[in-house]
């Protein structure tokens, strides 16, 4: 063993060049003797590892380390000594930032420490934190929090109480919630950890500046400007007590709010008192010295933004791309801050004018988004999702304006941008109504803690508008089931990252259409400078999708507003009649022409003589009755195409279907008890909560039809119809639910602009538009006036609704007003009833634009299911339906109804 001797003596006198020499000489030779124990086999091996480390070779040791490991697994078994080489190749994995090796040897090292009772060591504990760190930095932030926690729980089991190490992983998990956007939570963590440095009189400068920049930041996305000054001033009076490297940092971390703030109010703060020029030297220091890449890549974004303050472009790129350099070596492309970096070169690009050096930009910067979406989205809980499309709304805004703009010198772009688009149509919705059917069908983690997963949220639904604190605690509750649930599903279930436009094109048949309308919004840095609409459209037969550009907001709003004094009929006959050509008057009056002009006609062309078309409406579009547009004057679009509004274009179509049972509300008392007369009936549904003898009609008619057709029926009517009463029936599982009933969806108002005693006052002021929106059942009119609520008030909310199981309810149909409204917010279309059915499982679904005659709804729903029963599809029925009427009638009594598949 003449190497051994050899190896051991250049240790000794620490010559580790020459040790190097003989190193991989010695452990092949001692690896094969057999004389040598395992044990020793697997020592020498992390003394070989310790040479090549004081040699200053870190990378060249991780092989030895990692054959020491699988040594000491297979042949020693999951005992101290895999312990301690995986705590050695965890440091490792830090010190070489191989995040890869980090995470790996890290899930390795805490199973074989759990395995031998090492689960509440601190180097366990330790584990876990730096996990935790390592996944927030790859904004993984469901995995981050889920690591720092549990460090967290270590640590208390250890210590008894905080500590200071406890109060720095405080800071960290608030960086966190920052990433969720749960500022307020964030900060309470911060100012818990500062609570727990000043109870136990440690000064602890550098954990209290990242506590107080973690509280800047977070006051500088909230737009509390009070707040980050008094952090700035705080963090100033620490900085002095830190190591230069660390003062380097915490300045970066200071300037970027307030360059920030300089670029949201136009103020030059960062760029008064020579602030550039510091931030410049502290960057260099920084970068030289190989530190954070987190803060060199903010130096450099910063000193970017303040160029960016003085349009110049140029300057902005170069630091930009600095940024970009030092991100991409530490964490790779895909991540947030990258590719809102790549995001702001292309802007520079383009202002420099270079187009195409911007269009590589903004393709490449496509890829990574939607590669980050495919890896990461479906994973987290719906409040997070919808915190991480925040953090993408500018970027989707920027490509999609590019495209815009630039996307006819681009051909190639076309299908990048529809297929972009469809990845985002709805992402929020499909990915929490598909939730709950995955987890049945795969039967995915314990069937009673989804039980309770389902009752915690239901129970937070009910107890919202009474106790909101309550409720957001059962919500946070739900929230970590929720989030088990999906990180279960994480390792399963890969995620599509494009051929989403490929897949819709498949589905068309000839003589099929898809209208894929997008909305734009400026950026404020390029001409147009306002919002609009424009229609990707697809053939069956396309190549790539058609680009076709429609009207603005602006233009569209001025013809949807209502006017002064207009009601309801006056509004819906003057957005559907086109002025009478023999009448010139009637221009001054009628819009019918205008908004076909503006929405329609442009798409003429490619759409004439096509069959079926398949469109999904955004922004203000989706408060239009396409089949109501008027194609010539008296002539609507219901005439010439079949329309179908779809949440998910490239969904593929309903199979036809029979119905073997139906649920009926109809009749309903509003305030038990009573039995109305004549004149107490409502003529509209949803002018006010009194009887609807229309609904009465309907349900007597389907109760008929379905007995002559063996269908099974259930009604819901008189004092039979409560909340209990409706979830009862639920049980069943009806293939249709038919609600007749009143609806509402209400505006958002200020609370103090009402009397807490109005009627209705807890549902007009709440800021969730799906408790904003609901249907009226048993007692709803009484707890209404009185202001009672609850989960039996008799008012149905769409956040009730949104819980319930639809899953094998295939048609809901909503024979009430206006229950197609609600909050239209971006590419996830409308906030209202029509989603909290969609999120509840439910098929296809019925529902209504305006408030709506009950005479004449009655009426078309004895048509739409003479049809249905007869063996037609929904859609089909229901366009028989509103042809039948609108040959004896106005757009006002027949076209509200909208079936969306």
């Amino acid at each position: 063993m003449e190497y051994l001797r050899e190896c051991d003596r250049l240790v000794t006198e620490e010559d580790y060049p020459a040790a190097l020499e003989v190193c991989p000489v010695e452990a092949l030779q001692m690896m094969e003797a057999p004389e040598v124990g395992d044990t020793a086999k697997v020592l020498r091996l992390m003394e070989i590892c310790d040479v090549l480390y004081l040699a200053g070779w870190v990378s060249e040791s991780v092989p030895y380390n990692v054959s020491a490991v699988n040594y000491a697994l297979e042949h020693l078994g999951m005992g101290e000594y895999a312990f301690v080489t995986l705590e050695n190749l965890f440091a490792l994995g830090q010190l070489t930032g191989d995040g890869e090796l980090l995470l790996e040897s890290g899930n390795l090292l805490i199973e074989v420490g759990e395995a031998i009772g090492y689960a509440n060591s601190e180097s366990v504990m330790h584990t876990y934190y730096l996990m935790g760190t390592e996944y927030s930095l790859r904004d993984q932030l469901a995995e981050a929090e889920q690591y720092i926690q549990r460090a967290l729980d270590i640590s208390l089991r250890i210590t008894g109480q905080p500590d200071s190490n406890y109060a720095s992983m405080l800071v960290s998990l608030s960086e966190v919630y920052s990433g969720y956007l749960k500022f307020a939570l964030s900060n309470k963590l911060c100012y818990q950890s500062i609570a727990i440095l000043d109870s136990l009189g440690i000064t602890a400068p550098d954990i209290r500046v990242n506590a107080h920049t973690m509280i800047m930041l977070n006051a500088s996305n909230t737009e509390d400007f009070e707040t980050m000054v008094s952090s700035i001033y705080a963090i100033l009076e620490l900085i002095p007590e830190l190591e230069p490297l660390d003062q380097a940092a915490k300045f970066i971390g200071m300037i970027i709010p307030l360059v920030n703030y300089d670029l949201l109010y136009g103020t030059d703060n960062s760029l008064s008192e020579g602030l550039d020029d510091i931030a410049k030297k502290f960057t260099y220091m920084l970068d030289t010295a190989n530190a954070d890449p987190i803060f060199i890549s903010s130096g450099y974004m910063a000193i970017g933004n303040m160029y960016l303050l003085q349009r110049m472009y140029d300057s902005m790129y170069t630091y930009y791309n600095d940024a970009a350099r030092v991100l991409e070596s530490r964490y790779g492309q895909v991540n947030t801050i990258y590719m809102n970096v790549l995001n702001s070169m292309a802007m520079c690009a383009e202002k420099n004018g270079d187009i195409e050096h911007a269009q590589a930009l903004v393709a490449d910067n496509l890829l990574l988004v939607r590669k980050f979406l495919g890896e990461n989205f479906t994973y987290l809980s719906e409040q997070e999702q919808a915190n991480l499309l925040i953090d993408f709304d500018f970027i989707r805004d920027s490509y999609i304006f590019f495209f815009l703009r630039h996307g006819d010198e681009f051909p190639e772009m076309h299908k990048e941008a529809a297929d972009f688009g469809l990845q985002l149509q709805g992402i929020l919705l499909r990915n929490v109504a598909g939730l709950r059917n995955r987890v049945l069908q795969q039967g995915i983690g314990d069937p009673a803690q989804f039980d309770r997963w389902i009752a915690l949220k239901e129970r937070a639904a009910a107890l919202q508008l009474e106790d909101e604190a309550a409720s957001a605690a059962l919500l946070a509750e739900a929230e970590k089931i929720e989030k088990e649930f999906n990180f279960q599903l994480k390792n399963l279930e890969p995620q599509a990252q494009s051929g989403f436009w490929e897949q819709l094109r498949a589905g068309l048949q000839p003589n099929q259409a898809a209208v894929q309308f997008i909305r734009y919004e400026h950026n404020g840095y390029f001409e147009p400078y306002t919002d609009g609409y424009f229609a990707l459209v697809t053939l069956s037969e396309s190549e790539a999708p058609m680009k076709v550009n429609l009207c603005t907001d602006e233009e569209l709003g001025a013809i949807l507003e209502k006017r002064e004094g207009e009601t309801t009929s006056d509004y819906v006959q003057r957005l559907y009649t086109r002025p009478d050509p023999d009448l010139p008057e009637d221009s001054l009056y009628f819009s019918g022409d205008r908004l076909y002009t503006l929405i329609w006609e442009p798409l003429e062309a490619i759409l004439s003589g096509i069959d079926t078309i398949l469109y999904s409406p955004v922004g203000q579009l989706n408060k239009i009755a396409f089949q109501a547009l008027q194609y010539r004057w008296e002539d609507p679009l219901l005439n010439h195409h079949v329309l179908i509004q779809r949440r998910f274009l490239p969904e593929p179509m309903p199979a036809p279907q029979t119905f073997s049972s139906i649920t009926v509300a109809g009749g309903i008392h509003y305030s038990p008890g009573t039995q109305p007369d004549e004149e107490q009936l409502a003529e509209n549904r949803g002018d006010s909560w009194l009887p609807l003898g229309g609904t009465v009609t309907e349900l007597n008619f389907i109760r008929q039809l379905s007995s002559k057709k063996g269908i099974a029926f259930r009604a819901l009517d008189g004092d039979d119809a409560t909340e209990e009463d409706f979830r009862d029936a639920l049980t069943q599982q009806p293939e249709i639910l038919h609600l007749g009933t009143h609806g509402f969806f209400l505006p958002n108002t200020p609370s103090d602009s009402l009397s807490p005693g109005a009627p209705g006052y807890a549902f007009k002021v709440s800021s969730n538009p799906l408790q904003r929106s609901g249907l009226l059942l048993t007692g709803g009119n009484d707890s209404w006036q009185n202001g009672t609520t609850g989960d039996n008030d008799g008012i149905l909310t769409a956040s009730e609704i949104s819980n319930m199981n639809l899953l094998n309810t295939k048609l809901v149909v909503l024979s009430a007003c206006e229950t197609g409204l609600g909050d239209i917010q971006g590419d996830e279309g409308v906030y209202g009833l029509q989603r909290a059915f969609a999120m509840a499982g439910a098929g296809q679904l019925i529902m209504s634009l305006w408030k709506v005659p009950d005479q004449y709804t009655a009426e078309l729903m004895q048509l739409f299911y003479s049809a249905l029963f007869e063996g037609n599809t929904p859609l089909h029925s229901l366009r028989m339906a509103q042809q039948t009427l609108a040959k004896k009638t106005g757009p006002y009594n027949w076209a509200a109804f909208v079936l969306v598949q």
